[in-house]
């Protein structure tokens, strides 16, 4: 029977498949003759040169080809032959690996004993000594590959003896630890890959002495104590969560075809595919379980149409790069030995229907990884919760994302050709618009792509085809719009004028909108400006968003720059921005404005806090200001600046109105024919930047009406922090005081007055939008909990979180406050509710003495799609109030990972009840939570306190 999730794939995909199994079908066995017509390479900055040694072709008794790990022995001569002669992408990608410490011919390992060869530590139990194996094996990988290319012997010596000291670990010393299953697959990978290169090629003499021959010891040395202690002390397991399935399984698989295990290698192949051993189709890392199709009848499925997704998209974004690299890195290490796959089962097969890895599940590592690349760009991409637990698609590290080996696309294009950009159009998209190569700029730091990094395939370059072209070199760390922007929405295009690439966005009242990728700030602890180098030909709006249904976390107006390139900024400091808004790594820009006003966006500068000096008005981005009918107003609007400042007004200046060019005031005297509201904007600008102030002019017909205005936003009724209040009474009073007798300038500042008091004002209790929770953001401080991640707990997302807690959250409300609960609402982190399963929460006073708050423990609300709990309040405790509150998880649930225990988190937190102001003297201590487990007498203080 046909398998229905089964989508056939392109006719000319099917014929290309063929030649392909043709062509392997013919291979044989050889030793190449040496390539004597292939000039030798020498060591950078030595004058020796040397043969290229020979790559020696053998297929074992279990029918595995060598050199077969990572790349095959055509792909490594392809290489070595394109960097001798200069060739592109070849020749830049191998400069950038030379120029790295792991190219080095000065031998250095990181676990080198006092006796040669032999490991300073020989036990593998603990992630300080996984760290010192991670930098060693991508050494000696690194050693192995310049050996190759250069065929200087230094290079074969440092090699062979990074590998001789790893190869005597003591098997009976190796102990799981945190995280082992995950992080020394990779390296394991790395380290047999550099022995496959030094077993299969031909010895050039050294002058050292030190024996450069493999030897039948080397290769028993290796396996029985390194190889298989790791594998099954680590790696030999089937039902790892997600991505961690194919960490463990790259180094498994590592291991079974450098030591010809085929019944484990086929094992493994299988588990690779589907790991149909594994029952929970939810969490398997295998390709087509973790990369699933959803039918178009599937009940769960709301979009009508069958599409492939990348389960671990719910999770994070970084996890399902994880997924994306780790399974690319095993289909390659899969179809270097010419293994084809049975294309329903994913066993080993040898009919005539098999197909290479990455053709199985009909290109589902293609169609799978799509998906991701769309959304990381800004698309919509269809997803489900498959476990029908309310997932979603996560937002964390969306759009931090770089390729620069492009492994995906060189693959499928090899085998679609021209179908590929159809089958797969943001792939193809990333690839082709890359604007770094193998250096470029990782954020604000310059990033060389070789590197012991395990999240990403650097050693692909080894493998690329002979139509790979030149990569691009980034020149600095500006995101050029060019090539790190899609259009979201219609009116949004590419140009190029006078050698320079820019996106043109047309305005339009509903929004012209582009999604900018890999935004990674700098420090955003404190002011953090980002500018945007533009140009303009009218006066828009620049709407900034997380995600598209999101309000804006930012606003800017952008004044006509008159075709002129223009720098404007906003600020990401995570002070001004609640929660995760504004954390993550992709933005929506929307332009708003009217139908013939073209709005050019060059390039993001991450670094514009030094090398720009953007004007800052004090009063930010907007300021009212007030005026009387008949009266002068001379309001001062003067932006700060390190360079000279000048000043313009918006065209919506009101008649009689003009801003001063060198001093930025605004001078106007209104008539009494122009009372009402007016918007205008004043622009301050330096050579390279501008800074808008909008505007709103109030004109009222006398002074009490003024007064009047200025009270806007003040609400009588409501319940006000009662210092804020009081202000806002004594500017009225004065203000009123002054209305019959002041002159205007005396009248002016009144007003001004009032306004700021207005503006100060804080409500005792103010309240959440969703729920009618008190918004305690911004308004309590922790010091195990950030503020960014106070936000999260406030944001009705339960992908962001508190952080992961080692000890209790205490929450500090603040000297002159407290806390009058009647419930509190705790909701677990998505995919983890045990880890805030079995929490209370506890007031305290003085942070020493704890009060039981919560009438009973938060549950595992995993089965209830991970719900907000709303826990009432302990009758006994409910007319209490505290300045403490600290999440505590008195009966944990089953740890996520048992070498993890002890973790909390928190999804959201919410407050239902009221904050009180103290009210009656009572001394004591301003004390402190010190963030591990006591607190800290600051400075002897008076207390109020509320009965």
């Amino acid at each position: 029977m046909a398998d229905p999730d089964r989508v056939p794939p392109p006719r000319t995909a099917r014929r290309r498949l063929a030649r392909l199994v043709a062509a392997a079908a013919t291979a044989v066995t050889v030793v190449c003759a040496a390539l004597s017509s292939v000039p030798a390479i020498a060591r950078a900055g030595s004058s020796a040169s040397y043969p290229l040694p020979v790559i020696e072709r053998v297929t074992s008794a279990a029918g595995f080809v060598h050199p077969g790990l990572a790349v095959s022995a055509s792909s490594l001569e392809r290489a070595r032959t394109q960097v001798k002669q200069g060739a592109e992408p070849w020749a830049s990608y191998y400069a950038a690996m030379n120029v790295t410490s792991y190219a080095s011919a000065t031998f250095s390992s990181r676990n080198a004993g006092p006796v040669p060869g032999r490991p300073a530590n020989a036990a593998f139990n603990s992630q300080g000594v996984q760290s010192l194996f991670i930098d060693d094996a991508f050494r000696a990988y690194t050693q192995a590959i310049q050996y190759v290319v250069t065929g200087d012997p230094a290079y074969r010596e440092n090699g062979l003896r990074l590998l001789r000291i790893w190869s005597h670990m003591d098997p009976a010393k190796y102990a799981y630890y945190p995280d082992a299953h995950i992080h020394s697959g990779p390296p394991l990978m790395r380290m047999l890959a550099a022995a496959e290169l030094l077993r299969y090629t031909s010895v050039n003499p050294g002058s050292s002495g030190y024996d450069l021959r493999w030897t039948a010891d080397d290769t028993a040395n290796l396996t029985a104590n390194l190889i298989v202690p790791m594998t099954q002390t680590f790696l030999y397991r089937n039902r790892n969560f997600m991505n961690q399935h194919s960490y463990s399984l790259v180094g498994a698989m590592a291991g079974y075809i450098f030591t010809d295990n085929l019944p484990r290698y086929r094992e493994a192949v299988e588990w690779f595919s589907v790991n149909a051993t594994n029952p929970d189709d939810h969490t398997n890392g295998a390709l087509t379980k973790v990369m699933p199709v959803i039918a178009r009848n599937d009940p769960r499925n709301p979009y009508g149409r069958t599409f492939v997704q990348l389960q671990e998209m719910g999770r994070d974004q970084a996890h399902a790069w994880d997924d994306v690299t780790m399974l690319t890195q095993l289909a390659r290490v899969i179809d270097v030995q010419g293994t084809r796959l049975d294309p329903v089962r994913g066993t080993v097969s040898t009919r005539r229907d098999a197909v290479s890895p990455y053709v199985f599940g009909d290109f589902r590592l293609l169609r799978g990884s799509e998906p991701f690349f769309a959304f990381m760009t800004g698309k919509d991409v269809p997803w489900i919760d498959t476990t029908q637990r309310g997932g979603v698609l996560s937002q964390a590290y969306r759009g931090r994302l770089f390729d620069p080996t492009n492994e995906l696309y060189h693959v499928y294009k090899e085998l679609l050709g021209p179908a590929l950009a159809a089958l797969a159009p943001r792939i193809t998209e990333v690839a082709t618009k890359q604007d770094g190569g193998p250096r470029f700029f990782w954020g604000t730091s310059a990033y060389n792509y070789w590197n012991s990094n395990p999240d990403f395939n650097p050693d692909a370059w080894l493998s690329f085809p002979a139509s790979a072209a030149s990569p691009p070199t980034q020149q600095d760390a500006l995101v050029q719009a060019e090539t790190r922007t899609v259009p979201i929405t219609a009116g949004a295009s590419v140009r190029r004028e006078d050698g320079r690439g820019f996106v043109r966005l047309n305005a339009r009242p509903a929004g012209t909108t582009i999604a900018v990728r890999t935004l990674l700030y700098a420090d955003r602890g404190s002011y953090s400006p980002v500018g945007v180098l533009i140009r303009t030909n009218g006066t828009a709006t620049l709407q900034l968003r997380k995600e598209r249904t999101l309000a804006p976390y930012h606003s800017l107006t952008l004044p006509d720059t008159h075709g002129r390139w223009r720098y404007i900024t906003y600020d990401m400091n995570t002070s001004k921005l609640r929660g995760s808004a504004g954390g993550d790594n992709l933005a929506y820009y929307t332009i708003v404005g009217s139908p013939g006003v073209s709005v050019d966006v060059d390039a993001v500068n991450l670094q514009a806090k030094t090398q720009l000096t953007p004007p800052q008005f004090p009063q930010g981005s907007d300021v009212r200001l007030l005026a009387v009918a008949g009266e002068p107003l001379a309001a001062a609007l003067p932006a700060t600046d390190q360079e000279p400042l000048a000043y313009t007004a918006g065209t919506t200046l009101p008649a009689g109105a003009r801003v001063d060019a060198g001093t930025g005031t605004l001078s106007w005297t209104p008539t009494a024919a122009q009372r009402g509201e007016y918007r205008t904007f004043v622009v301050a600008s330096d050579p390279a930047t501008d800074a808008v102030l909008r505007v709103r002019l109030t004109v009222s017909t006398d002074r009490r009406a003024a007064i009047a205005a200025a009270l806007e936003g003040y609400d009588a009724a409501a319940e006000y922090v009662s210092a804020t209040k009081a202000e806002v009474e004594r500017t009225v009073a004065d203000a009123e005081a002054h209305a019959g007798s002041a002159d205007s300038a005396t009248f002016a500042a009144d007003l001004a007055a009032v306004q700021a008091a207005v503006a100060n004002l804080e409500k005792l209790t103010p309240a959440m939008a969703d729920d009618g929770s008190f918004d305690y953001w911004g308004r309590a401080t922790s010091a195990t909990i950030t503020p960014v991640a106070l936000g999260n707990m406030l944001d009705g997302d339960f992908n962001t979180f508190s952080g992961d807690l080692r000890a209790p959250a205490v929450i500090d409300y603040g000297a002159g406050f407290r806390i009058r609960a009647d419930a509190f609402g705790l909701q677990a982190r998505y995919n983890f509710a045990n880890r805030s399963q079995g929490a209370n929460v506890y007031g305290s006073n003085d942070g020493r003495t704890w009060t039981l708050l919560t009438s009973r423990e938060t549950t595992d609300t995993s089965a209830r799609g991970f719900a907000l709990e709303r826990i009432p309040v302990r009758d006994e405790a409910e007319s209490q109030s505290f300045r403490f509150l600290k999440l505590q998880v008195d009966h944990p649930g089953v740890p996520t990972d048992p070498a993890y225990p002890g973790i909390s988190s928190f999804s959201e937190f919410r407050i239902y009840g009221q904050r009180v102001e103290m009210s009656t003297a009572l001394n004591g201590s301003l004390r402190i939570y010190d963030g591990h487990g006591g607190f800290t007498n600051l400075a002897e203080v008076q207390f109020l306190h509320v009965p």
